[in-house]
């Protein structure tokens, strides 16, 4: 008997058909699959901001105080104060005189230039600073992250600390946070973190940042509790603003709206790279959360008027914004959240009661 020696295949149509199928099922997966891997890059960002509460926690126990925002104009922050206490000891290390090409008499000032230190670090270490994991949000970018050009030349990040103070008589009243010297501004800001406590002012003395003191400690934020206070929280930037500081206004391919610039100190023109305000800039009004990573200033009009963006905070996920509270604990936040609410959390003396959404 002769076997036929055609072979079995497919037709046109059913491949056709079968190709059809694979692209729906791609389809019907692909939302799921993108939303499982932002699930686990806000779990990451959660993870971050968690740090940043047992670092300041780590801090307060060992120097019976909290953090300074800043030791002063130029010198360190928030976050290289913390460093140590975040299983960062070899960058802390790297700062803390262990490298003989940073200049001690300038009390660790980390500004570019001549007159600072940044441009003292070898590139390797340049890059170290600049891709510490837990200071970048994977929603919003990863790796090695810094600015080179502009005001704000450093390493970057995705996070900031809130600056409230109780009025504001001018744009550049919340920004002078980083003047240790200016004690009605210093007894005006009313959120969690104060500049340190310095020698010799009005001229301030240079000194180590490990040799300053705190301000204040965990009782500043007895009155409402550290459930309800922030510490730390994302911080808005701009698409296509990374690296880009420090004016302040909206010009789409010339300025900022939120500042992205070093972490390493804060200044006249450097203020919003590690601080967000929870007021408008001017009076009393507060500020809101941003609604996306497009937003910008008076972009758009809600219920109480048009919302400020220039220094706000705002984060990459979908509605909501992550913020580290003072007792270690992340709340993710909706963007919608009532302005009143965000300047209560970021007063540590108001005394109101807050329910979080």
């Amino acid at each position: 008997m002769k076997r036929s020696s055609k072979q079995a295949g497919f037709t046109l149509v059913e491949l056709l058909v079968v190709i059809a199928i694979i692209g729906i099922l791609v389809a019907l997966l692909l939302p799921a699959v993108q939303a499982a891997r932002e699930a686990a890059r806000r779990m990451e960002c959660t993870n971050n901001l968690k740090q940043f509460g047992i670092g300041t926690h780590n801090y307060h126990d060992t120097r019976r105080g909290l953090p300074p925002i800043v030791i002063g104009q130029d010198r360190v922050s928030v976050f290289v104060a913390i460093m140590d206490f975040m299983e960062q000891v070899n960058t802390d290390s790297m700062l803390d005189g262990n490298n003989t090409a940073l200049n001690t008499s300038m009390a660790f000032v980390m500004t570019p230039g001549s007159s600072g230190n940044w441009d003292k670090l070898s590139t390797s270490e340049q890059n170290a600073l600049s891709s510490i994991k837990y200071m970048t949000c994977p929603s919003r970018r990863n790796g090695v992250q810094k600015a080179t050009t502009g005001n704000g030349i450093g390493p970057l990040t995705d996070y900031a600390v809130p600056v409230h103070k109780e009025t504001m008589a001018s744009g550049t009243d919340w920004s002078d946070y980083w003047d240790p010297c200016n004690r009605g501004h210093i007894d005006n800001v009313l959120s969690a973190f104060r500049v340190a406590e310095v020698q010799g002012c009005p001229t301030p003395q240079p000194q180590h940042y490990k040799e300053s003191r705190p301000r204040d400690d965990l009782a500043k934020v007895a009155v409402d509790g550290t459930t309800n206070t922030i510490f730390f929280g994302e911080k808005h930037i701009r698409v296509g603003e990374f690296g880009q500081c420090c004016n302040g206004t909206y010009n789409p391919g010339t300025a900022t709206d939120g500042m992205d610039g070093s972490f390493l100190y804060a200044n006249a023109t450097n203020y919003g790279s590690i601080a967000r305000a929870s007021k408008q800039l001017t009076g009393s009004n507060p500020r809101y959360i941003t609604d996306s990573p497009r937003d910008f200033d008076g972009q758009r009009s809600r219920p109480n008027g048009t919302p400020k963006t220039l220094f706000s905070f705002g984060s990459w996920h979908k509605g909501v914004t992550l913020f580290g509270m003072g007792d270690g604990s992340v709340q993710a936040l909706p963007n919608n959240l009532d302005p009143q609410m965000l300047w209560r959390l970021a007063d540590t003396t108001d005394g109101q009661v807050v329910e979080l959404p």
